[in-house]
């Protein structure tokens, strides 16, 4: 637990140096970082750091990749935050006793991330969109 503790710590020092950091260049273009990541390695940190929460809630939290050794071309550090932050928000809206499934796939040559959870939801007409 201490171990989950200290890399759920240490992901966060990172999210508040990569907030800090942009809002000191925002007059300069962002840039990313690509590199080949290992979906399901990224997943599995995002489930890693969002566990605690699920285990106080109850909530089922866990996450698929198909194919299972999906490999994609990201910026790592950004879409770690952007599924974390989805994560978080479905952990702050599920009801006790919920699930919260975690899904990345490819669609078409696109890496798709979804998140679905038994919680409030959110409006059809809002529900979808692309970044």
């Amino acid at each position: 637990m201490l171990s989950v503790v200290e890399e759920s710590g240490s992901n966060l020092l990172n999210m508040v140096r990569e907030v800090l950091d942009r809002e000191s260049k925002k007059t300069e273009p962002e840039t990313l970082d690509y590199s080949t990541v290992q979906v399901s390695e990224l997943l599995e940190r995002v489930i890693s750091m969002n566990k605690a929460k699920s285990v106080v809630k109850e909530i089922s939290l866990s996450y698929k990749v198909q194919p299972n050794k999906l490999q994609a071309v990201i910026d790592e550090n950004k879409v770690e935050i952007a599924v974390n932050n989805l994560v978080a928000n479905a952990l702050k809206f599920t009801p006790s006793k919920g699930k919260i499934r975690v899904k990345a796939s490819l669609n078409d040559d696109h890496l798709l991330f979804e998140v679905k959870d038994t919680g409030i939801g959110i409006p059809k007409k809002n529900a979808v969109r692309s970044v």
